[in-house]
């Protein structure tokens, strides 16, 4: 991720003491990756005792919005 900021008060020209507002905005990629999973509930009463999630992979776009002081 690549992340940008902009303090704002020189921006304004204002004085505003120990307060320092600013902006910024990121973007970049994300990758994520699991692999198969077996949850096993050996106590639920009902009929459903097990959960299976399949593995797999996936790369996505991702972004950043901030503002502070």
């Amino acid at each position: 991720m690549v992340n940008a900021f902009v303090d704002l008060a020189p921006l304004i020209e204002a004085d505003l003491g120990r307060f320092q507002p600013y902006v910024g905005i990121g973007a970049g990629l994300a990758y994520n990756q699991l692999g198969k999973m077996t949850y096993r509930f050996p106590q639920n009463p009902y009929r459903h005792k097990l959960s299976v999630t399949p593995d797999g992979e996936r790369t996505s776009f991702t972004y950043r919005l901030t503002a502070g002081r």
